[in-house]
């Protein structure tokens, strides 16, 4: 009879999802899924994948929520929910969802620093919104074509572009070396 390898042993056994013990018992299931309780924290979970204090799993809710930043109505994601997996999340979930997933993507976003190589390129150009004419200002790394900043402005100044620059700066890991741009002597100092 051969032995069963270690590491298949150690990936079948769940752990606790709160404190990472691996000091769990089964403890009943719950609509068919086997729920877990871990000695040490007293805490009760699944074994789905599912973040702390969730049941369904990641995949699941990035799809609603993928769903719903497709243009779906809530409905509409509650049908093809059932559809795909055989469930239908509440109106107010979804809401739930979309929010607080959201706001740990943009917490995730804004601390993000981009690996940047040495030389960037800033373009702008005039779009208008509303009726109105303003200036949308991008720098993009020229390596990885990484947007690191865009800016909207109504004017087209030396402040503007500062602006632009010191977002882009605050994005990646290092300044450029150099950086080309369209617009060298066509900028207004705007004081």
């Amino acid at each position: 009879m051969s032995q069963i390898p270690e590491n298949v042993i150690n990936q079948a056994q769940p752990i606790c999802p709160e404190c990472s013990a691996s000091d769990i018992i089964k403890y009943g299931t719950r609509k068919g899924t086997q729920v877990y309780k871990c000695k040490p924290c007293d805490k009760k979970f699944t074994a789905n994948g599912a973040m702390p204090g969730r049941r369904i799993p990641p995949d699941q809710v990035g799809d609603a929520i993928g769903m719903f930043y497709d243009g779906l109505s809530y409905r509409d994601i509650q049908r093809r929910m059932q559809t795909r997996y055989g469930f239908t999340p509440s109106t107010a979930t979804l809401y739930e969802w979309v929010r607080d997933y959201s706001r740990r993507g943009r917490e995730f976003v804004d601390s993000f620093k981009a690996e940047t190589g040495d030389k960037w390129v800033a373009d702008e150009m005039m779009v208008k919104v509303d009726g109105h004419n303003v200036w949308l200002w991008n720098v993009m790394d020229a390596d990885s074509r990484y947007l690191l900043s865009t800016h909207i402005s109504k004017t087209r100044t030396i402040r503007d572009a500062e602006t632009l620059f010191r977002k882009a700066k605050n994005r990646s890991t290092h300044p450029p070396h150099e950086h080309h741009h369209r617009w060298t002597g066509c900028l207004s100092r705007g004081d």
